[in-house]
């Protein structure tokens, strides 16, 4: 499977429709958005007395509803991501099965890091 991932990742590269120089706002903003939390939260603590210590069992429950809703999205959104990227759609359902697979772990990978 990952021999045909990787002829798909070269033939999108070869057919030119790959814009460089797109940026992907909602990507950005969103990173934005989390910094602009991290940075409010640390300020919070320092200054106003706010802890935001979790418990263990709020942590577990929004590991599992942020991983289910996340994945979903992902899946949902890969193949308008590839458009964007491409300039086209996957046409291949073997391969756009293989990169909705990978969202799950990536999604998981990202939300550890925040926790942490």
């Amino acid at each position: 499977m990952k021999r045909v991932l990787q002829q798909y990742q070269t033939q999108c590269q070869d057919d030119n429709n790959h814009h460089d120089d797109d940026v992907d706002v909602e990507m950005c903003s969103g990173m934005g958005k989390d910094v602009a939390s991290e940075i409010a939260e640390e300020y919070a603590e320092k200054y106003c007395g706010f802890s935001s210590m979790v418990s263990i069992s709020q942590k577990k429950k929004y590991k599992k509803e942020c991983l289910s809703i996340g994945k979903d999205d992902c899946k949902g959104g890969i193949n308008d991501a590839i458009l964007k990227y491409c300039g086209k759609y996957v046409d291949n359902s073997y391969v756009l099965k293989g990169l909705k697979g990978q969202c799950r772990s990536r999604v998981k990978d990202y939300i550890d890091y925040s926790l942490d």
